[in-house]
């Protein structure tokens, strides 16, 4: 999930300034330390913009386990991007 991920962030990205560049390998890096299921789930959610029952649809799990996981892939992602450590 992450290649493709990071593909269409290069791809759509439009980053016209060095922070905006930077950023985007920030965000890149950070989606790299995710589990699969999770970039799996912040794909869909976020970039997609599907619905958390559409997502659970596609994976083949409970909605409430989408929203767990979306939670805690956004948690790990703030803690990155933050300089501290993953929760796990």
């Amino acid at each position: 999930y992450f290649s493709y991920i990071n593909d269409h962030i290069n791809s759509q990205s439009g980053f016209t300034t060095f922070e905006d560049a930077n950023t985007k390998m920030e965000l890149s890096a950070a989606l790299n330390c995710l589990s699969d299921i999770e970039q799996a789930v912040i794909f869909l959610l976020f970039n997609e913009e599907l619905t958390r029952n559409e997502t659970a649809e596609i994976l083949k799990l409970y909605e409430s386990t989408v929203s767990k996981i979306k939670r805690r892939a956004i948690n790990k992602l703030k803690n990155i991007l933050d300089g501290g450590m993953e929760d796990e």
